[in-house]
């Protein structure tokens, strides 16, 4: 896909994003804000030449040019905040860990449970708290290099 529908994509599922009741609807905001986001990313990566403009299918050792910058690796780190947020609320996943009397990680395990937990105004005000955070920093990093005449192709 061109970097350009990304941002296209990002922006359409954002505009939905706003429609969307926070918290009646809070599962499909907490994913709205990781599809995006992912779009998002995917056009910083982009931009940066870590990947191809316009990737094969399939991901091969040549997909990757280039590793991404410090400032995109930061940038990332708010996709997993929302994918950690993600893991209880729409997938039932539940991180147990284990600590040995020293308090060392001696084992992680996921529990999955059968229903959600309720709704929780503090974690979608944290989801879209990171959202918000990502798309600035990606959009900084995508910058000028969206009006490159190869993205609009």
């Amino acid at each position: 896909m061109k970097p350009y529908l990304h941002i296209r994509r990002a922006k359409r599922i954002e505009a939905t994003l706003k429609k969307l009741d926070i918290e009646d609807d809070y599962e499909m905001v907490i994913e709205a804000c990781m599809l995006a986001l992912t779009h998002y990313y995917i056009a910083a990566l982009h931009a940066e030449g870590v990947t191809l403009l316009d990737p094969p299918h399939s991901v091969s050792v040549d997909y990757f040019n280039t590793k991404p910058s410090l400032e995109l690796q930061n940038a990332t780190k708010t996709l997993s905040f929302i994918e950690e947020i993600r893991k209880p609320h729409l997938r039932g996943q539940i991180k147990n860990t284990n600590r040995d009397q020293s308090g060392h990680i001696t084992m992680l395990t996921n529990t999955y449970t059968p229903q959600a937990p309720p709704y929780d105004h503090s974690v979608v005000d944290k989801c879209l708290k990171y959202f918000e955070e990502g798309k600035i920093k990606f959009i900084n990093i995508i910058g000028d290099a969206a009006m490159q005449p190869e993205w609009l192709i």
